[in-house]
């Protein structure tokens, strides 16, 4: 009762959070894809079911190099409750290879024992776009300062790059902060209900008792 009364609040709240979600078992099977991860992914969840989370990554372009930070953000996630930010490139289902930051945290069951790691993708597209235009105009400024020939026009513009980008970052840690956030409440809510499950152990084994006795 209390495991039908907390999956649907989990499951809505993981399919409102705009950023691709997976959830994977401790064996590293895939048990669930939000809405964002199929579309932006191309793959269905009833077709990855059940299937090793490394075969999906692959499918996904992932490089060795990146594949190997998965692999120890999984193991750091099982161990300590918490992994990431990790940073790698994934292959979208339109085919477009993107950087995205991945965060994941643990998740147990009524009895605290650790079931699933769900993972966090963020595509950093925008963030790195906006770095390289950085990038950019800091070079453009030190040419132009060099010889002297420095616009205000130029200036104001690195001033705006600078300023999308710190936006931009600010957005970013805000919603990793929330998500984090989340799962900590994910968490606590586990501790709960664990709790009032033990309690209703303890007033079966007394009712039982007492039935007993009469």
């Amino acid at each position: 009762m209390l495991e039908a009364r907390l999956y649907p609040e989990a499951r809505s709240i993981l399919e409102a959070i705009p950023d691709p979600i997976i959830a994977i078992s401790l064996e590293g099977s895939v048990a669930f894809l939000n809405t964002a991860y199929e579309k932006n992914s191309g793959f269905k969840l009833r077709n990855m079911l059940g299937k090793n989370y490394v075969e999906l990554m692959k499918k996904n372009s992932v490089s060795v190099g990146d594949m190997k930070k998965l692999r120890s953000l999984f193991k750091t996630t099982v161990k300590n409750g918490r992994g990431g930010p990790v940073e790698a490139s994934l292959r979208t289902g339109g085919g477009r290879m993107v950087p995205v930051c991945i965060v994941a945290g643990l998740i147990r069951d009524l009895h605290g024992k650790k079931t699933h790691v769900v993972v966090s993708v963020r595509d950093l597209t925008e963030v790195k776009r906006l770095q390289e235009l950085e990038r950019a105009a800091a070079v453009k400024a030190a040419l132009e300062s060099s010889r002297a020939k420095e616009s205000e026009k130029a200036r104001k513009e690195a001033q705006k790059r600078a300023s999308e980008l710190e936006s931009a970052k600010a957005r970013l840690d805000r919603e990793l902060w929330n998500l984090q956030r989340f799962v900590s409440i994910l968490m606590k809510r586990e501790k709960e209900v664990i709790k009032q499950a033990k309690e209703y152990s303890r007033l079966k084994e007394r009712l039982k008792k007492s039935l007993i006795k009469n």
